[in-house]
């Protein structure tokens, strides 16, 4: 497999999602013309979602408890907008390397927590717990949007694109709660619901096959022959280890003290995946998605994180 194609496979991915989820069947609604319901624009979604307190930020210096904190955090308000990661430390990297990130990244997806990230509408309250995830636009009363979605299991392989066919997901708006499996027939129809409810549920499902699986492309890459090393990222919640890929063993060993230019990760032609010392990941491999940029952290979830907030219909019911 050609490096180009290996790329073209993270990119067809992220297309095939927005199209399985977006190219779907709308949601009946009461109205005689045919549209869908109306839904929160982004915009009103993002502004409900209050940025959390901040304190000042400084880069972590690095230790050797990466993997072990739990605790919270809160980034300073924009941290991400200035943020300019560079690759530094990078080394070839063992298969010990790469299975120690993807250890570290399992375990924090098998613990509680609840972040507020940016999603692609505004923050957003992203709630995980081991058997259920929450992603809610707007805060307490006024939230305008939110979808649910089971995590993986220990050792599972979600099915379809990013895991999401066959895995329960529900989502709600307003007063109505529908449920759906990933195996809606499409029809040539250009929305399951619409794009707003569509590009929600396609970034919960994105944030959780981050966690889950963001490692497994390095396992493959080096099958196919590719060079894969380990760097360090200074990172606005601290420093992240990393896990790269690239054409070459020269290729590897030129991108030590690279930007890692977020903005253009469909363009090149190497993949960096960086998880921070909570084993949350950070960066991803993914074209459309390749920032999960959190503002702040707790360990743990309100016991309502997986109460929904109308009756759960099937979709087209």
């Amino acid at each position: 497999m050609t490096p180009t194609r290996t790329r073209r496979i993270a990119a067809t991915a992220v297309m095939a999602l927005a199209g399985g989820l977006s190219a779907c069947l709308r949601q009946p609604t009461a109205d005689p013309s045919g549209r869908s319901a109306p839904v929160a624009p982004a915009t009103t979604a993002a502004a409900s979602s209050a940025r959390p307190s901040v304190t000042p930020y400084t880069t972590a210096t690095r230790t050797a408890t990466a993997g072990t904190a739990w605790g919270p955090l809160t980034v300073a308000a924009g941290a991400w907008q200035g943020w300019k990661p560079v690759l530094e430390d990078l080394r070839p990297a063992t298969d010990d390397d790469v299975a120690d990130l993807r250890r570290r990244a399992g375990a924090a997806a098998r613990r509680d927590f609840t972040a507020t990230v940016e999603s692609f509408f505004g923050p957003a309250e992203y709630a995980h717990r081991s058997d259920h995830a929450r992603l809610r636009f707007g805060a307490g009363g006024s939230t305008a949007l939110e979808v649910h979605v089971e995590p993986l299991r220990p050792g599972e392989k979600g099915k379809g694109v990013f895991g999401l066919g066959g895995r329960a997901a529900v989502l709600c708006l307003g007063d109505e709660c529908v449920r759906v499996t990933g195996d809606e027939d499409p029809e040539g129809k250009p929305h399951l619901f619409d794009n707003l409810s569509d590009s929600a549920l396609m970034q919960l499902a994105l944030l959780e096959s981050s966690q889950e699986v963001s490692f497994d492309l390095f396992e493959g890459a080096r099958k196919e022959g590719y060079a894969v090393g380990t760097a360090s990222v200074e990172s606005p919640v601290g420093v992240l280890d990393c896990a790269v890929d690239a054409e070459t063993s020269t290729a590897l060993r030129a991108l030590d003290g690279e930007p890692l230019g977020l903005g253009s990760a469909g363009d090149r032609t190497w993949t960096a995946t960086c998880v921070d010392a909570r084993g949350l990941v950070v960066v991803t491999g993914d074209s459309a998605f390749p920032l999960v940029a959190f503002h702040d952290f707790r360990p743990g979830t309100d016991a309502d994180i997986d109460s929904y907030p109308a009756p759960v219909k099937p979709y087209g019911a």
